[in-house]
């Protein structure tokens, strides 16, 4: 089973949780429901080592191995800058092969893309990566919206997605949404996922707001609601950033731990196998799940 497909979250900081303590951030995830976390296992090319005293390297094998013991998987990301193409490749390599890593992702943002070779840039990393992990499932974690819904205009480089995305495996948008309503999740993820499909066929695992900061928050009837719509919509699995912020919200941590999995899921309805029109979706999911709102912004 592809390690994207299941319900996952973002782990920035490994010692802020438990104070790092495997068993301990293993079982806070199991019992919350989560089917995989992505550890930060890179910053450009190096290993990366949370800002604690005392400690070395944010994963290890010791976290990994309680992680697998309680059927979770396991992947790493790395955070790009650009300026090393060949030294961000080879970490990445390093990591995966190190720890055995389920799956690996490419966060990849302004300090890459503004670069004037970035396109160049990312086919560097990308097939000097895949040339020794031919077959590890990779994610290209990026920018919800490449360009304005409203006036078309471009935003970021579609031809770094592009490169990216002949590589790698899952489409993986940071859905940030700004505000904090249900509204404000809901205008955000439709024209996000409108804009990932006429970039790739490949599937899209959304990471969705779970933090306050960058001009929004995560309410829980907000997070509640992105979390519906990613299911109804019919996407095989959704992370979120991040398991330290959530946690310091209980009741964002409490809806995310209500969320069901996607790993084993419910036997869809025929109703559900057919729902392919994302415009068609959210009317689907207002009716299932009683949402009585007004109409999100920009939703056909």
């Amino acid at each position: 089973m592809n390690p994207f497909f299941r319900k996952t979250i973002f782990l920035w900081q490994v010692p802020t949780i438990a104070g790092g303590k495997p068993d301990e951030v293993a079982e806070r995830l199991k019992n919350a429901g989560f089917e995989g976390v992505i550890v930060k296992a890179a910053d450009g090319p190096f290993a990366y080592r949370p800002p604690v005293i005392g400690w070395t390297e944010n994963i290890s094998a010791a976290l990994v191995n309680a992680l697998h013991a309680r059927g979770l998987a396991v992947l790493g990301y790395g955070f790009l800058y650009g300026a090393n193409p060949t030294g961000e490749a080879d970490i990445a390599i390093t990591q995966v092969n190190r720890y055995g890593l389920d799956g690996y992702v490419f966060d990849v943002e302004g300090q890459f893309d503004s670069r004037s070779n970035a396109e160049a840039n990312a086919y560097a990393v990308m097939a000097r990566y895949r040339k020794s992990c031919p077959t590890t499932p990779t994610a290209f974690c990026s920018w919800a919206l490449w360009k304005s819904p409203r006036s078309g205009a471009t935003w970021h480089p579609l031809p770094v997605a592009r490169a990216f995305m002949q590589f790698c495996d899952v489409g993986m948008p940071m859905v940030y949404w700004g505000g904090e309503t249900p509204d404000d999740a809901l205008d955000w993820v439709k024209p996000c996922l409108t804009q990932w499909q006429q970039l790739t066929a490949k599937p899209i695992i959304p990471a969705g707001r779970a933090y306050n900061g960058d001009g929004g928050k995560a309410r829980e009837d907000a997070v509640r609601t992105f979390g519906q719509y990613v299911r109804i919509a019919g996407l095989k699995g959704i992370t979120w950033w991040s398991m330290q912020h959530a946690m310091a919200l209980p009741e964002v941590w409490a809806e995310l731990a209500a969320m069901p999995g996607f790993a084993s899921p419910v036997d869809p309805t025929p109703e559900e196998v057919n729902l392919t029109n994302w415009a068609l979706a959210i009317d689907e999911w207002a009716r299932r799940y009683g949402y009585v709102g007004p109409a999100p912004r920009g939703i056909a």
